[in-house]
């Protein structure tokens, strides 16, 4: 490549996650000798949907994640149905033995630093930044109590498919245009579309956005993180891009804004007239 070396390949950067995986799976291996604590004796073990769990997956639908009915005065209010699946399986397979929920969580947390890797590849293009970041994030102290904590499953599954919902949505910024496609000079002021990969790409980020609020509420902030994200792609040059003034117009953004504004107006009409309804009733009364 002239004028400088050539970008990281797809080999490096399947390296790179590996190892920021690899790292996070080691790192926590060792709670595998632990046992349940704190919370995971009721989310677990007095669990109904999980202790003497006989293959009955839609019960969970109904309660929170203690195992309370939803609509019970006591519940939590907590659905996440999907941690609850992955709990089950831990059950169907090995019982309540620790060392499954405990290995799951490890490897869920050496899914994540894989993933982080490809984040910053999405977002910076930098491998050793990239890496780094995998590395970081693996051994970071803060992640403890969610990967040895049973419990904390669910911040760990969210979290995987918060960035893998990112990552597709990525991806559906290159099928609109948004960002170039790999290989392609970054100075060209449009990319091609691609009505295919705009469809598909669509329907992994629902699919995974959706999963990711399924296994914990805060799941839902991935909408907010994407549609910044958007914004930026938007408004910011890309890295490199000499004598381009903005981003070609991918109407990705109207697309993933466009519906929410149109039911936000919606939602406020409705409520106008709730409002206007009600003041006739008053008025009628009196």
């Amino acid at each position: 490549m002239a004028g400088g070396s050539a970008p990281p390949g797809r080999a490096a950067w399947a390296a790179a996650s590996a190892a920021a995986g690899g790292a996070g799976l080691a790192l926590f291996w060792s709670s595998t000798r632990c046992g349940f604590c704190l919370d995971d004796h009721l989310a677990i073990e007095s669990n109904a949907d999980i202790a003497g769990f006989e293959g009955s997956f839609s019960a969970a639908l109904w309660h929170d994640f203690w195992g309370r009915d939803m609509n019970a005065e006591n519940s939590h209010k907590s659905w996440r149905p999907l941690t609850i699946f992955t709990f089950q399986l831990n059950y169907l397979a090995g019982g309540l033995d620790p060392a499954g929920f405990h290995a799951t969580n490890a490897a869920l947390h050496g899914l994540v630093c894989a993933a982080v890797v490809q984040l910053g590849r999405a977002v910076s293009g930098c491998l050793r930044a990239s890496l780094l970041a995998g590395l970081a994030f693996a051994a970071h102290p803060v992640h403890v109590e969610a990967v040895t904590g049973v419990v904390g499953r669910a911040d760990v599954l969210g979290t995987l498919l918060s960035i893998l919902a990112f990552l597709a949505y990525s991806r559906l910024l290159v099928a609109c245009g948004a960002l170039p496609p790999a290989g392609a000079r970054r100075t060209d002021r449009r990319w091609a579309v691609d009505v295919d990969g705009v469809f598909a790409w669509s329907g992994c980020f629902l699919l995974l956005g959706w999963g990711a609020m399924l296994a914990k509420e805060v799941g839902a902030t991935v909408l907010g993180i994407v549609a910044a994200y958007d914004l930026a792609v938007q408004v910011i040059p890309p890295i490199g891009a000499e004598g381009l003034d903005r981003r070609p117009p991918a109407g990705s953004c109207r697309l993933f804004l466009g519906p929410g504004f149109r039911l936000a107006a919606r939602w406020n009409r409705l409520g106008e007239t709730v409002k206007t309804r009600k003041k006739r009733e008053k008025t009628g009364r009196k």
